[in-house]
């Protein structure tokens, strides 16, 4: 299970920069600084869904002008 005796770093106060925070969650897990999470009543919709499909290139080129052509 977990371990007892794990160091934590302390949570900084502040971040400068968005890139120093997304750093800082980068190395660390949110899991070991629970006792400063807090609820949160925000409901986020997802309106928008994109989908990323790797497909060869011949065959993009022939989708491409397909589309080119109609």
């Amino acid at each position: 299970m977990g371990n007892k005796n794990k160091i934590i770093d302390p949570l900084p106060d502040s971040f400068a920069t968005e890139e120093e925070a997304g750093e800082f969650w980068d190395a660390h897990s949110a899991a070991d600084y629970a006792e400063y999470l807090q609820p949160a009543d925000d409901v986020i919709e997802i309106k928008k869904r994109v989908f990323e499909v790797q497909i060869a290139e011949d065959v993009f080129r022939k989708l491409y002008q397909e589309a080119e052509s109609s």
